[in-house]
């Protein structure tokens, strides 16, 4: 970790990874709004336009972007708080432990400068944690749902009836 330019850098990269990167983050973008067209063809709701599938491209550009700094997370709050209030409570977690660890990392910036662990390991853990809700979200774009748990977005029950029974007279 060194100071560079008015922020602390973690690591050299070399040439050919910042295009690698971008084209990874582009391939996933791409494939996001692939997968959130096809849910909507198959029924799914309008949070897979308007909220998972933004989701997964700014986690995408978070995550294979060189350059990740705290402030950017906040471009992933909107989409994840529409998906949150659709009762999705992995994304609310995954989304509110992002955010402290983030907020606790901006003290911590000092002691990972000098190679402190207690200063690196909430930056590691944060980026796990995007990984985790990019995951996620690219679980609820392909449909994927594991047998026995209820998946996260999921489009609720269309109702059944009125409520009310109807009598025939035969």
């Amino acid at each position: 970790i060194k100071f560079e330019s008015g922020a602390f850098r973690t690591g050299i990269m070399p040439l050919w990874a910042r295009p690698v990167l971008n084209l990874v983050s582009l391939v996933f973008i791409g494939l996001a709004w692939w997968g959130a067209d096809l849910r909507r063809r198959r029924g799914a709701g309008d949070h897979v336009v308007y909220a998972v599938a933004p989701l997964a491209c700014v986690l995408s550009l978070l995550i294979f972007a060189p350059i990740l700094s705290r402030q950017y997370i906040v471009w992933m709050l909107p989409f994840a708080a529409i998906i949150t209030a659709r009762g999705d409570r992995l994304a609310a977690g995954l989304t509110l432990a992002i955010t402290t660890i983030t907020t606790i990392s901006y003290i911590t910036v000092p002691s990972a400068a000098e190679g402190a662990l207690y200063g690196t390991l909430p930056v590691l853990t944060r980026n796990l944690l995007l990984v985790a809700l990019f995951v996620v979200a690219l679980q609820e774009l392909s449909g994927l749902r594991r047998p026995g748990s209820p998946a996260p977005w999921a489009e609720p029950e269309p109702p059944r009836g009125d409520g009310v029974r109807s009598s025939s007279s035969a």
